[in-house]
């Protein structure tokens, strides 16, 4: 199983989701989304968390 958790840029999580992709077909697993969104601080839907 590929596990995914993050916070991302406005506006990038369809991107996010294709290289998600990406990797779970790689290695031929399903993939489980724990947790994703935008940090709710000033600034922050320009700005990943990594």
């Amino acid at each position: 199983m590929v596990g995914s958790r993050g916070y991302y840029r406005a506006g990038s999580f369809p991107a996010e989701l294709d290289r998600i992709g990406r990797v779970a077909q790689h290695f031929d697993k399903p993939v489980i989304l724990r947790d994703a969104g935008c940090q709710s601080r000033t600034g922050s839907p320009d700005k990943s968390n990594r």
